[in-house]
Parts: C-alpha cells; sequence; structure tokens
C-alpha cells in the first residue's frame, strides 16, 4: 500500500506470548486502509518469525528488525520514520484492538478538521483475557495540572509526529506521556469517554508492572518541565 490512510507501529520485544493477538486485532479491523509496521528490537524468541508469518499473508504488514536493541522511543521512531499514513498510531505486543476501533478514532478526526490528535479510555484484562477494569483519563483540557497519565488508544495527525520530532529516547518508560503532552501543548487535543475500542493488559512482564516505581520517578520529573512550558505557552497568550 503506496498511500495508506493510517499507519500503525508495533514495536516489540520477546512478545510471542500475545503478539498474535494484538497483530489479528489490527488486521480484523473494519476499516482496512492502513499499514501495520512491526518493529521487532532485537528478540530472542520467536517474535520475528511470528511477525514475519503476518507480512507474507498480508501486505499490509512490514517488518523491520532492529540492528541492535533500541528499546521502545526509538523502536517507535523507526516505525514512524516509515510510516506513509495520513494519520499515526502504535499499540503493545500485549495489547489489542476492538474490531470498529480504527474506523472509530478516524470519525472522530475527520469530524472536526481542527482537531489533531484524539483518545479515549480503555479496558483493562488480564492474561486469560478476562476484563479487570477500566481506565477513564479524563479530559486533558479540563484538568491539565492534575492529567496522570495518557491512553493507549489514539490517533492522530502525521504532522503531531514530525512537529513533535519523534518520542523522546530520554523518557523511556514515559515515552508516550512525554509525547502526548507536547502535542497538547501545541496542537488541538479531543477526548471522548468511551472504553470499548481498546484492551490494555496487565501482567507480570508488562514495563509498567517490573518498573512502576522508575516510572512514577520519570513521570514527575516531566510533569515540572512540562508544566514550564505549559507555564511558557499560557504567558504569551
Amino acid at each position: 500500500m503506496s498511500n495508506p490512510i493510517i499507519s500503525i507501529i508495533l514495536p516489540t520485544y520477546n512478545g510471542s506470548k500475545y503478539i498474535s493477538t494484538s497483530i489479528e486485532s489490527c488486521l480484523g479491523q473494519s476499516f482496512s486502509d492502513f499499514e501495520l509496521i512491526i518493529v521487532n528490537d532485537c528478540s530472542t524468541d520467536n517474535t520475528a518469525a511470528i511477525a514475519e508469518t503476518y507480512a507474507a499473508k498480508d501486505g499490509r504488514v512490514k517488518v523491520i528488525h532492529n540492528a541492535s536493541n533500541k528499546k521502545l522511543p526509538l523502536s517507535l521512531n523507526t516505525g514512524f520514520d516509515a510510516a506513509k499514513g495520513k494519520y499515526h498510531t502504535w499499540t503493545s505486543d500485549d495489547n489489542y484492538y476492538a474490531p470498529g476501533a480504527l474506523q472509530e478514532l478516524l470519525s472522530m478526526l475527520e469530524a472536526d478538521a481542527s482537531v489533531d490528535f484524539v483518545y479515549t479510555d480503555y479496558v483493562i484484562i488480564n492474561d486469560a483475557n478476562e476484563i479487570t477494569g477500566k481506565r477513564t483519563f479524563g479530559d486533558i483540557n479540563k484538568n491539565f495540572t492534575h492529567f496522570q497519565g495518557c491512553s493507549a488508544c489514539f490517533l492522530y495527525k502525521a504532522k503531531v509526529y514530525d512537529a513533535n520530532k519523534g518520542y523522546n529516547p530520554g523518557a523511556f518508560l514515559i515515552e508516550d506521556y512525554d509525547f502526548f503532552v507536547r502535542a497538547f501543548l501545541q496542537f488541538r487535543v479531543l477526548y471522548v469517554n468511551r472504553y470499548d475500542l481498546y484492551y490494555y493488559r496487565e501482567h507480570a512482564a508488562s514495563l509498567t508492572s517490573t518498573q512502576g516505581d522508575a516510572v512514577n520517578d520519570i513521570a514527575k520529573i516531566m510533569l515540572e518541565r512540562q508544566m514550564g512550558l505549559l507555564e511558557k505557552k499560557l504567558s504569551a497568550q
């Protein structure tokens, strides 16, 4: 596909346990005009073989194998630098979309040309795909100073990635939070309070579970920095 509407980046490292579910949730979307770029970050399990199997069956799937382990932020940049879509998103190898997710997110963006970035809430699942809860993020436009994170269910215009100059490798573990807040400072962001588009898996091996304290410490530092940027933005208006 030379000019897909949406580019989905799927970074992965040793994701063989769940990655098939994640990939199939992309390929099973009701909206089909997308490319799926899988970035394999030097996995030592059979993740690469699984990814290549899907690429061989579906022309929308592309696989990039990193020559060295880059970690998540740089792997995201590798994928998005190769992306050709008008709109961008990324997903994790242990999460999955509802079948109508891309169509719904795209409709939200295209309903108002002034909106550059849309995000929603999501459902939380466990290892057995059982629903264990929901996560509500709230509207960042109304409560920026109390905003505690960003959603994994989102879609944004390609120009947001360009303006942000990609994901910050110095924000490892909270690269999504850092990217989201920087986008908010420059673009119009829309929040939609619904949970039915994305399933976020919480399990013992996930980064947020194994490195939770580090995530919290980094988040505090990044929040202080972003608040300083926001104050400059408001004072300039």
